[in-house]
């Protein structure tokens, strides 16, 4: 069941918190919702007193603060965007003022990622929107057994297990060493480059690295360096003046100035052009730079962290990227582990996918044989390619459980072989395997080598012989 809008005439119900009649049970609870959406609020409000909890309600953040006020409760169920003061800092309030209530906060906008705020604010948990039912009660259950126990007891959690975002979900060596050096580098004001293949989730640990500093209330900027050509990626970042050229019609801040107080992601830092790399060291250096157009230095005050798949050393050693730079970003480097190094973390990951793409109105879990071609497959394009696959799944199952055949084609072949596959030729079979990488690769020669272990040179060669470029 998901908590839907409620009709217009439950709307017109009067503002006043809402009270259940109290059961003599010891699990009840006391229950406040925050949420401005009064459709929502008023949903969770039925649903949670047909349980028999005491429930009141606020639409904002100021009234929820006012109602904690004269009606202590066990738990409330915070929304985290709404007008005025925001969930965000009524989280701090509460954890500041109410230590013992348990705080459950809800988004329906940048769900996964607003996790990490409220996780490092000492929020218990959290919910996407629309909200599940079982979700839900599976929750406040948790709190009911959390709160029966002695607080000696209680062990806390430790920070690398609340991972909620997709791309950290792991018990693997690796991804726990991930988690463990995120936690030691985090509080530092150190400039950061992130290391990884294509959707290992470099923005994702940068976006986690950013909630889990002191900058955390401040913006978090992520800017693509290979998505503009340099002279737009230029103005994005630097900003400009009226005038400043042909297209300058206003003044504009760029990117560095968004980010004062904050950090600012370099995605794909490998692929800026060197002259722009100049301009950015200057400012790494020395936190000052000029709009596009402007005589007026400006001071900033931001953290840089970097993020590429490529090998920046060689690039160094070639001239194609700046030696001072590299060594300015990289005061810690850390490197994502690609995912069929950690295959141990599949099984989480795709039913965590499974629960989020599917939302309580599709499959619930994987069957064993599915599971088993997820294990076997290679996933060139990691975590992101899982996801993916998953959402193509999810479309195509029919009943509770993705079965092998809603798996792409090419995964339900995986330990399947027919019988004119097994006379397929050695040569025949790298040809597949190649062209099948070149395709996810974007038709990338260097991250199609990449993936293969091979030479570029040798990728080349071969995909000039399968037809696949020109040959010169």
């Amino acid at each position: 069941m998901t908590i839907a809008r409620v009709s217009s005439a439950t709307l017109n119900r009067t503002a006043t918190p809402v009270s259940a009649p109290v059961s003599a049970e010891a699990s009840v609870l006391t229950i406040l919702v925050v949420d401005d959406d009064r459709s929502v609020a008023y949903a969770l409000d039925r649903a949670l007193t047909e349980k028999g909890h005491a429930v009141h309600l606020a639409f904002s953040a100021e009234e929820g603060l006012n109602t904690l006020r004269d009606s202590p409760a066990d738990i409330v169920l915070l929304d985290l965007y709404m007008p005025g003061m925001d969930g965000t800092e009524m989280l701090r309030q509460i954890k500041k003022s109410h230590p013992a209530t348990d705080v459950v906060t809800m988004s329906g906008a940048g769900s996964m990622r607003a996790a990490l705020g409220t996780l490092q604010l000492d929020a218990f948990d959290f919910l996407p929107k629309p909200i599940q039912m079982r979700a839900l009660m599976e929750l406040i259950d948790k709190v009911r057994e959390k709160r029966a126990t002695p607080r000696h007891e209680l062990s806390p959690r430790p920070l690398s297990t609340l991972f909620t975002v997709p791309d950290l979900i792991g018990k693997s060596p690796s991804i726990q060493k991930v988690a463990d050096f995120l936690n030691r580098i985090a509080p530092t004001l150190c400039n950061v480059l992130i290391r990884g293949e294509t959707g290992t989730g470099k923005e994702v640990v940068a976006h986690t690295l950013h909630g889990r500093s002191a900058r955390r209330e401040g913006p978090f900027i992520p800017l693509n360096c290979s998505a503009l050509p340099e002279t737009m990626l230029e103005s994005e970042l630097f900003g400009h003046e009226k005038g400043a050229f042909t297209d300058a019609t206003g003044l504009k801040k760029g990117l560095l100035e968004m980010a004062h107080g904050g950090t600012l992601l370099l995605d794909e830092i490998g692929d800026m052009p060197l002259a722009l790399q100049a301009k950015l060291l200057r400012v790494v250096e020395t936190k000052r730079f000029r709009r596009l157009g402007s005589n007026t230095e400006q001071s900033v005050d931001v953290r840089f962290v970097g993020a590429t798949h490529r090998d920046l050393e060689t690039m160094v050693k070639k001239n194609q990227f700046r030696e001072d730079l590299y060594y300015r970003l990289s005061v810690f480097s850390l490197h994502l582990p690609p995912l069929r190094d950690r295959k141990e973390d599949i099984p989480l990951l795709a039913n965590f996918f499974i629960q989020s793409v599917a939302r309580g109105k599709g499959p619930h879990e994987l069957s064993p044989e599915a599971l088993s071609r997820l294990e076997s497959y290679p996933w060139p394009g990691n975590v992101r390619e899982l996801h993916n696959i998953i959402e193509h799944a999810v479309v195509f199952a029919e009943g509770d459980v993705v079965k092998v055949g809603d798996l792409p084609l090419s995964l339900q072949r995986i330990g399947s072989p027919r019988l004119d596959d097994v006379s397929e030729t050695l040569s025949a079979v790298e040809r597949r395997h190649i062209l099948a990488v070149f395709e996810l690769s974007g038709e990338s020669i260097e991250q199609t080598a990449q993936r293969l272990g091979i030479s570029e040179t040798l990728t080349r060669n071969r995909l000039k012989r399968y037809g696949r470029i020109p040959v010169s």
